[in-house]
């Protein structure tokens, strides 16, 4: 349980994480990605494009916020109505506050480097966090993720991912149009960090390792692991195939710095045990992250 759960109630809470991602989404779009003319895709991409396209045109910027605002009202107005504000309240909340978000943001100096790898990482490291923790309270910050939601209800056999990519695709298409290969090139890059950096942080970062132990000493084994580890082990019935004989499976789950002292555990008690070690995105529940 996190301290703002702690001291907000849940509701609360949810809104205060959605306003700190969507800070940190706007701060890699204004301070990193704008700068460079990395369009990612989304209606922050757009933004990206119309800033640079109106400075060339008509000789001034048209601020990010102002895009972000300009193209999300009109698709959550018919999100609001097609699913009820009930539905999208946390979304039409995100939206605005990405809004004030970037126009915060655009304050800030912009990050110039000639190292637009540096760039990348860094902003989509910002941009990824950002979205996960908007996510994870079950809204979106509006835009084709709203857009894909609404063209889904007419065009069924099209997934709402599936969608939202070929919306991504496009508005990375104009990118390439309106800027260069090389620029594309290095969004792409930022786009496969940030999903990366997504997938990781709403999966969970809360790695440990799960271990199958089978031992004729199954008994004295589980026990070390218990009183030394301090670690519960569950045994699970097995039947070797070949010898067609009955076999305990220990089953654990250990942190990655126990995972060393709980072989030494097993070889001491066993050494002719075999041991699968295997790699666990996210584990809940008594001993580990609570749910």
């Amino acid at each position: 349980m996190s301290v703002l759960t702690r001291i907000f109630p849940k509701e609360v809470n949810e809104y205060i994480t959605i306003t700190l991602g969507v800070f940190l989404f706007a701060v890699s779009i204004a301070v990193f990605f704008n700068p460079h003319s990395l369009v990612t895709g989304g209606v922050s991409g757009l933004s990206v494009i119309l800033y640079d396209l109106s400075q060339r045109w008509w000789g001034f910027a048209v601020p990010l916020w102002a895009t972000n605002l300009v193209l999300n009202v009109p698709i959550l107005a018919v999100a609001t109505k097609v699913f009820g504000v009930r539905r999208i309240a946390k979304t039409l909340y995100a939206m605005f506050a990405l809004t004030v978000a970037l126009y915060v943001a655009e304050l800030f100096p912009a990050f110039m480097v000639d190292d637009l790898i540096l760039v990348v990482v860094f902003g989509s490291l910002l941009s990824g966090f950002g979205i996960s923790l908007v996510l994870r309270c079950m809204a979106t910050t509006g835009g084709t993720a709203a857009l894909a939601s609404l063209i889904n209800l007419k065009v069924r056999y099209l997934s709402i991912a599936k969608i939202l990519f070929v919306l991504d695709t496009i508005i990375v298409t104009v990118g390439l149009l309106t800027f260069n290969i090389e620029r594309t090139l290095y969004a792409i890059i930022a786009i496969y960090i940030t999903t990366k950096v997504i997938d990781a942080v709403i999966d969970g970062l809360h790695f440990a390792k799960a271990v199958f132990i089978i031992s004729e000493k199954s008994e004295s084994v589980a026990q070390d692991i218990m009183s030394k580890l301090g670690r519960g082990v569950t045994s699970l019935h097995g039947e070797g195939m070949y010898s067609r004989k009955a076999k305990n499976v220990l089953l654990c789950s250990v942190s990655n710095k126990q995972i060393v002292e709980l072989k030494d555990i097993v070889k001491s008690a066993d050494e002719s045990a075999f041991v699968i070690v295997a790699d666990v995105r996210e584990v809940l529940g008594e001993g580990f992250r609570v749910m």
